[in-house]
């Protein structure tokens, strides 16, 4: 007989899994059409592929860390690995990271209301506005839930659009292939370079039965650059890379189409940012958790309302130095990674 606690358990895990998952695509998506596509416009589908290497590297390596610790997630790896030390360290290195990224969507999505969708009011007081309604999504596994029961939705939507643009699309505009030439393309190499730091995430999540958590992250992260390139592919080069501000960037996938699409590309970025807001402060909380087991229930709430008070900053000054941290994402990481593959294999050799 089936255990309904076990069945509930499993059904949460998928749903967080779907929830991650979301978070990775938003993830690579903003970097890309933000950061690698201003600096190469045509090239900035190959090199975001070039830039996703280092990514799934890294998530390759954290796995067979997994197999070779016999572990399910990261937090056990890192404990088996380095004792309580290990666990914290790399609970405040992912802390860290998803802090980084919930910021990064917060500015994008209130820069979107702000100066895309021109809705009345200033960064902080939509941004508290947002944050409000936000605060009711983040009881317990509710977000998650969501995520998983809108998962097919969002993904008619991205598929109505696709097929919206494909009569626009024209082979031409993939050239010139070296975008503004090699300095362009060694400039969006090194601002993309930790852009599949997120796949990590999916190994924080136990494996549900019959579903491997890193290849179930690869198809939302390759839809994501299957958008890239198909705007690379409908909007002349020339175009690409005179969009250098952010809400230009932001804008660029729903600039030159109908009023009724344009509509619905707007609507499925924000959601999109929206729920991957609330997974970053939901995947942050249950960090903090890992090492000490408790926590107040108002701890979400603070970092919730952490990241939107980033918004009374100067949001050009901040979007640059969100650029300067992003591509350093990736290394503690991979730094982590190379210290717990050395000490497995000397735990496996003493055995």
């Amino acid at each position: 007989m089936t255990n309904p606690m076990a069945v509930r358990r499993q059904a949460e895990q998928c749903a967080r899994l779907t929830l991650i998952r979301l978070l990775c695509a938003v993830s690579v998506w903003r970097t890309v059409i933000t950061r690698i596509l201003p600096l190469c416009g045509a090239a900035a589908w190959w090199t975001a592929l070039i830039c996703l290497l280092p990514g799934l590297l890294t998530a390759a390596l954290l796995r067979l860390i997994l197999h070779l610790t016999q572990c399910s997630t990261l937090a056990e790896a890192a404990r088996a690995c380095g004792g309580r030390l290990g666990a914290v360290i790399l609970s405040l290195s992912l802390i860290v990271l998803l802090t980084v990224e919930g910021i990064s969507s917060v500015t994008a999505l209130i820069t979107l209301f702000t100066e895309g969708v021109g809705t009345r009011g200033t960064q902080f007081s939509l941004a508290v506005l947002t944050g409000v309604f936000l605060l009711f999504s983040l009881h317990r596994e509710g977000l998650a839930r969501a995520a998983f029961l809108m998962r097919w939705g969002l993904l008619a939507a991205f598929l109505v659009l696709i097929a919206a643009v494909l009569p626009s699309v024209h082979l031409d505009s993939a050239f010139p292939l070296h975008g503004e030439g090699e300095a362009s393309v060694q400039s969006a190499l090194s601002a993309g370079m930790s852009l599949g730091w997120p796949l990590a995430l999916l190994l924080t999540v136990p494996p549900t039965a019959g579903e491997r958590r890193l290849r179930s992250g690869i198809l939302p992260v390759f839809l994501a650059l299957g958008a890239v390139l198909l705007l690379t592919l409908t909007v002349p080069h020339e175009r690409l890379v005179q969009s250098q501000e952010l809400a230009e960037c932001l804008l660029l996938p729903a600039r030159y189409t109908g009023n009724a699409l344009r509509v619905l590309t707007l609507s499925l970025l924000m959601l999109s940012f929206f729920l991957s807001i609330g997974a970053a402060v939901q995947l942050a909380t249950a960090q903090l958790l890992l090492p000490w087991r408790s926590a107040p229930a108002w701890l979400p709430h603070a970092l919730l309302a952490a990241l939107f008070l980033t918004q009374t900053a100067d949001i050009p000054l901040l979007w640059r130095l969100l650029g300067r941290i992003e591509p350093w994402l990736l290394a503690p990481l991979l730094g982590l990674g190379l210290l717990g593959l050395l000490s497995a294999l000397i735990r496996r050799n003493r055995i």
